[in-house]
């Protein structure tokens, strides 16, 4: 009943604000705003036109600073006739930067407003073409461009060789500060523990191998949030930027990928402006078919310090397809309001066969038992998004309000079949083929819904203030059906002490303040983020369910001080929250493999997080450099509980510990030559964790890990290229709790050190609207995930290892139309001047 109250208020409150704001906004020219800062504003104009043809540019940037504290105050771009107007600009002193793909950028200085001649009408200013110099044309980004902003890291993907025809993954092995496991999980500066959202928004994808690289613009690292983003997340957000075009006329590409062993990638996606309205649209597929060998010793003390031993081995195939369709469209309603509209439909496919060994020995390593093991699998989902959002902006710059709803919504169906095959160990051979043992299936429900709105309010000393609420519901629905296999009459009988269902359901309700300005080279932010959580576990099977409520507050604060406008000072610290999802408080006993069973506690709590940096940015024409320490502090953390029951593994999950780490982070780029550019990262960083089954003396507390990358993309024709990319990952050491039967113990896990190497081509054909991208990945197959853990009772050793080194070849195609053919996409404002110098 609660949750069915919230949802009606939720979607009364969006709805008023969508339509009070319109028709505000259909007003908007009418309403006079009687402050001091349009009392005292005037006009900038002027024509932007080539000094060469005089023909007009159209889309130039003019962006305006004021002279005293470089502070950005407005911004405009050209129309179809060179023109450009900016209203409401208060009296002042100013510089001039503009800016345009293929010309050189112009600094106009000294360019000043008075009270009593507040119009200032620049006239013609003519603009260098670098085609000159280049001898081309058509300028793209071929490689990531970094851009430090005060809360965050923006990364523009771009023409990136190691993206063409991959995934979201192969997109995150480039990105500074990220690392990538042989599975696809994902860290951010040594943790997993991370929130990654779609254009602002969660996404009910199970796996980034499921969004392809061509979807995606940029991608955003926020390693200390500000209040406007949710609390969620313990070392940060990731937010993946997709692609939208609103460019007048049209634009597209195409483009087909194949990879060995049977690997195959194709998208289309099309944008086209016409006055008033925005159309967008995607279509993306991909078939996939991976191996992999999974290899697990166990040592296990029992009783009078004798030892048991298993070892497992495991080859697997998995088959994957997904299909991805997205359109969606921008109303501007004039000058001021836009209304935009986008929904996401997915088809997702998975199958795969897995054998695997299982050899029993005892302590001078005879054997007592062996047997295969086989399991068959089969699941299909579906998944929807839908997006209303609505954006207003004001003659004032920089003042904006927006509103917005959310739904999206997964579902899941299929099962897994699991035989087995007994040896006879004295000649070790089967006893017979394999026999059907249990079946289950596990559909699932899964629902998201938010609705939120934004208010951006600058004042005329350049200090702003933001605040917003938003309100979230998630409700998951989880089922697991268990049939066992009687030989005797050949049927399948229902195991009901193994059939579970169980809902999770989650509100959130949020609201925030943020307030930043600046005084001289000082700049600063402040924020509060207020959430209220709601939660029920509710375990249908035995009608038992869990509550918790509970309001926190999130402040952040964000420093910079700048020495000039090459090099800077920042500090920041933020509150964050971890809250357990539903796989960690399902109490429901995992058994898909019998001898390693997991499950979760509904009694757990949010584990909550403080984390500080400080760092110091240098940025040149040729290179830009950036270190920073950083220090995290987790309170009720959620520890991993492993206990052995003879040759069972059993893991769950307390709020046992206490732990913290810090680091040393650096990030470096330089440029070579002409249009040679290395960027580089390394980290260091070490996990120091207390409480319960963990000691100080822990060899995990005393380790330092480390990460680095290596990016260059080197021009060797106008037309043709090569990239390099190089990852590593030193020894991972981190500490766990563990029990035996009776007593607690301690212990910790190693990842073994990591390593890989990428190679990539590309060569434009046709004016650069047609391109072949040929890539290999992990050249040497050194990339694999190899682990220790120790015990009191126990060691385990796992070695995994799946298709790494796989050779991709694709065709890109582009069409556009309706603006001047010099500007294929502009990627970054002064490209055209590093590739000169």
């Amino acid at each position: 009943m609660i949750y069915n109250n919230v949802k009606k208020k939720i979607a009364m409150l969006a709805f008023l604000f969508f339509a009070l704001n319109i028709v505000i906004g259909q007003n908007n020219g009418s309403v006079q705003n009687n402050n001091s800062f349009t009392a005292t504003s005037g006009k900038i104009s002027g024509d932007i036109i080539d000094d060469v043809t005089n023909e007009p540019i159209e889309y130039a940037t003019i962006s305006v600073f004021r002279k005293k504290d470089s502070t950005l105050l407005t911004g405009a771009v050209t129309d179809i006739k060179g023109n450009f107007k900016m209203e409401r600009v208060p009296s002042g002193k100013y510089y001039l930067r503009i800016s345009f793909i293929g010309y050189k950028t112009l600094i106009k200085d000294s360019v000043y407003l008075e009270k009593k001649n507040s119009e200032k009408n620049l006239g013609i200013i003519r603009l260098t073409s670098n085609a000159k110099k280049l001898g081309i044309v058509n300028i793209t980004s071929t490689r990531n461009e970094v851009e430090y902003n005060l809360d965050k890291k923006v990364v523009t993907v771009g023409k990136d060789m190691f993206s063409a025809g991959g995934t979201a993954v192969d997109v995150m092995q480039t990105i500074p500060s990220v690392t990538v496991n042989v599975d696809g999980s994902i860290n951010l500066k040594g943790s997993s523990n991370i929130t990654i959202i779609v254009d602002g928004k969660p996404s009910m994808l199970t796996s980034l191998d499921q969004l392809p690289a061509s979807m995606i613009e940029k991608v955003e690292v926020v390693t200390n949030p500000s209040a406007r983003y949710d609390a969620e997340g313990m070392t940060g957000i990731i937010n993946i930027v997709l692609k939208k075009n609103n460019t007048k006329g049209y634009y597209g590409m195409a483009s087909f990928t194949a990879g060995t062993g049977n690997k195959y990638n194709g998208s289309v996606n099309y944008n086209y402006r016409l006055n008033r309205f925005n159309f967008f649209g995607s279509y993306d597929n991909r078939f996939n078919n991976t191996w992999g060998t999974n290899i697990t010793n166990t040592a296990n003390k029992i009783k009078n310090d004798s030892v048991s031993y298993l070892m497992q081995n495991q080859y697997y195939t998995n088959y994957s397809s997904f299909n991805n369709l997205r359109i969606g469209a921008d109303y501007y309603i004039n000058d001021y309001n836009t209304l935009s509209f986008s929904s996401t439909y997915n088809i997702r496919k998975n199958s795969g066969e897995s054998t695997m060994s299982n050899d029993f020995r005892n302590y001078n390593l005879q054997r007592q038992k062996y047997y295969n093991s086989m399991t068959n699998s089969d699941n299909k989902g579906i998944g929807r998004e839908l997006n209303l959002n609505y954006k207003k902006t004001y003659k004032e710059t920089q003042k904006e309000f927006t509103a917005e709803m959310y739904y999206s919504s997964s579902s899941w169906s299929g099962g897994t079949l699991l035989s087995q095959q007994p040896f006879d160990i004295s000649k070790m051979t089967p006893v017979e083929d394999y026999i059907p043992e249990q079946k289950n299936s596990s559909p699932s429900e899964n629902y998201y819904f938010h609705a939120k709105s934004d208010y951006v309010h600058p004042f005329e000393n350049g200090s702003r203030l933001e605040a917003g609420f938003k309100s979230s519901i998630r409700k998951n629905d989880l089922n697991y059906y268990i049939d066992d296999y009687n030989s005797s009459d050949n049927e399948w009988n229902e195991n009901s002490g193994l059939t579970n269902h169980f809902i999770y359901k989650e509100n959130i309700n949020a609201a925030y303040g943020i307030y930043s300005s600046r005084f001289n080279n000082f700049k600063y932010q402040v924020g509060l983020r207020a959430e209220q959580s709601n939660t029920i576990s509710n375990q249908v099977t035995t009608d038992t369910i869990y509550r918790k409520s509970y309001i926190d507050l999130f402040p952040t604060i964000h420093l910079k001080y700048e020495f000039n406008e090459r090099q800077g000072l920042k500090l920041s610290y933020s509150r964050r929250i971890n809250r357990p999802n539903s796989g960690n408080l399902n109490p429901f006993r995992s058994i898909s493999d019998p001898l390693n069973v997991y499950y979760g506690n509904p009694d757990l709590d949010p584990e909550f997080y403080n984390s500080y940096e400080f760092a110091y940015s240098m940025e040149y024409d040729k290179f830009s450099f950036m270190p920073s320490l950083f220090y995290r502090q987790t309170d009720n953390l959620i520890s991993r509980i492993v206990t052995m029951r003879n040759d069972t593994s059993e893991t769950t999950y307390k709020n046992l510990n206490k732990g913290s780490s810090y680091g040393l982070e650096f990030v470096y780029s330089q440029t070579i030559m002409k249009g040679w550019k290395v960027n580089t990262n390394l980290s260091f960083y070490k996990y120091f964790i207390e409480g319960q089954g963990i000691s100080s003396s822990n060899y995990a507390n005393n380790k330092v890990n480390w990460t680095g990358k290596i990016n260059s993309s080197v021009p060797i024709t106008k037309y043709f290229s090569l990239q390099i990319n190089f990852n590593y990952s030193s020894p991972m050491y981190s500490a766990i709790s563990s029990t035996a039967a009776v007593n607690a113990g301690q212990g910790y896990t190693c990842k073994k050190e990591n390593y890989s190497l990428n190679l990539g081509t590309r060569m434009d054909f046709l004016k650069n609207k047609l391109s072949l991208t040929v890539r290999l990945n992990d050249v040497f197959k050194t990339s694999n995930f190899d682990s220790d853990i120790y015990g009191d009772n126990f060691i385990s050793t796992y070695a995994r290892k799946r298709e790494t080194r796989i050779l991709y070849a694709g065709l890109s195609y582009k069409i556009s139309g309706g603006m001047k053919e010099k500007v294929v996409r502009k990627e970054k404002e002064e490209e055209e001047e590093e590739i000169n110098n």
